[in-house]
């Protein structure tokens, strides 16, 4: 399990990488998000591998369901829960009203959501397979550089000039 020096690092470098993400798309980028996201991230990796461990699986077929149940699981709950969260804080952090969020998210998440569906599967089968537990949050974080850049690009291309 990771140390809390650990945690603080994966933070910093998952909120500077989604920070350089949201810059490229928007001005107004958020560092605070991918901060406040990466001990969270950590914990919902190493849950997977207490969960679903690789260790156990003896044979190639073993460790490829393994990984499958841990991407399946991840997208199944993780994915909406963490699509819905960044919609809900950037809305806030950009100061909308209630009915303004509500409409945001009405219109923002579900598109967000499919779309992480078409990038996020392969990653985290890569992530869940070769990356080892300590190494996982900042691959994450490297591949949400260009998620990242989308969601804000996606974001900013709602709020209107």
């Amino acid at each position: 399990m990771a140390t809390r020096a650990q945690l603080l690092k994966l933070a910093l470098f998952s909120g500077s990488v989604s920070a350089s993400g949201n810059t490229i798309a928007q001005p107004s980028g958020s560092l605070s998000y991918g901060l406040a996201f990466a001990p969270v991230s950590y914990r919902w990796h190493a849950l997977l591998n207490k969960r679903f461990p690789l260790e156990g699986a003896t044979t190639a077929k073993a460790k490829a369901t393994m990984v499958m149940k841990r991407m399946a699981i991840d997208q199944t709950l993780f994915a909406p829960l963490a699509t819905g969260s960044f919609v809900v804080c950037m809305g806030l952090l950009e100061g909308l009203t209630p009915t303004e969020l509500a409409e945001r998210v009405k219109v923002q998440y579900p598109r967000v959501l499919v779309a992480g569906y078409v990038l996020w599967p392969a990653a985290q089968l890569i992530n869940f397979s070769v990356i080892p537990l300590a190494y996982r949050v900042p691959f994450g974080s490297t591949v949400s550089l260009f998620w990242n850049t989308y969601l804000g690009w996606s974001n900013n291309k709602l709020v209107p000039p």
